[in-house]
């Protein structure tokens, strides 16, 4: 088996509502806000690159709603696994759940929650990040498989939020 050169994608869902006070977290839905960024990012995505050929996505409503509006946007529909385990997933877990992803895949994208989503990040840059909602960041590595990705030492190569987007 050889190394290929991996890409990871990470977002965190969009804004979500909190009109509903008798709504649990895990069915809130996007706020107007979140339902304009998610296909904004998505844009951005088939514009600047990279598309996933496969995308791991939270159960959460407001995960569920950011994945479809963002698909929208890209020229090519990746299938969308939906993983309970993504919900509020620890560091830990995320470096799991990617480690099982099929080795065939050299794009994988991840929609899910902080502070995993941010921890995972930190852990891998020189510098404290900040992931507001919506955000897509990339990290990049040469791996035989997603297992060993971590163990990789991957780069960050970029972090975009709807705030900072340039067409």
């Amino acid at each position: 088996m050889h190394t290929i050169h991996r890409k990871l994608l990470l977002m965190r869902h969009a804004k979500s509502s909190w009109d509903n006070a008798h709504l649990s977290d895990h069915d809130r839905p996007l706020a107007k806000r979140g339902l304009e960024a998610a296909p904004e990012m998505g844009l951005w995505l088939a514009t600047h690159g990279p598309v996933p050929e496969l995308i791991l996505c939270s159960t959460a409503i407001r995960t569920i709603e950011t994945t479809r509006l963002m698909l929208e946007a890209l020229p090519s529909q990746p299938p969308v696994r939906y993983v309970g385990g993504l919900y509020h997933a620890s560091t830990a877990s995320l470096m799991t759940i990617v480690g099982e992803a099929d080795s065939s895949v050299s794009c994988l994208m991840v929609i899910g929650h902080n502070p995993g989503l941010q921890d995972l990040l930190n852990h891998y840059s020189d510098k404290q990040l900040d992931v507001p909602t919506a955000t897509i960041a990339c990290l990049e590595g040469d791996s035989v498989d997603w297992k060993g990705f971590f163990k990789s030492s991957p780069q960050l190569v970029f972090k975009v939020t709807p705030k900072h987007i340039d067409y």
